[in-house]
């Protein structure tokens, strides 16, 4: 996975989604890989539904940074029981 990104900007048009039918809303976190900063945490997502842009906490410099994306499953009726969740390798893209 690539999220691209301009020099010096914030704003990321990027799709993270939660696939129709699901159980569970889908939470996503947005880290660098090597510090571990959270860039981006998205609020639970229902089943079907996605976001389609959002703005990262901090502005990059041009070049390509390894970030890890996050994603938590939680229950649909009571937020506070978080299921099995994933990591998704993937990439930053900053462009000039």
């Amino acid at each position: 996975s690539i999220i691209n990104v301009q020099e010096n900007a914030t704003h990321v048009e990027a799709t993270l989604f939660n696939p129709e039918g699901n159980g569970c809303y889908f939470k996503y976190t947005v880290k660098l890989k090597d510090t571990g900063e959270a860039l981006y945490t998205s609020g639970l997502i229902e089943p079907g539904k996605a976001v389609t842009e959002f703005d990262l906490d901090k502005k990059f410099q041009a070049g390509t940074y390894p970030v890890d994306i996050i994603v938590e499953t939680i229950d649909l009726k009571d937020p506070e029981i978080i299921y099995n969740g994933g990591t998704i390798d993937a990439q930053l893209n900053v462009t000039k």
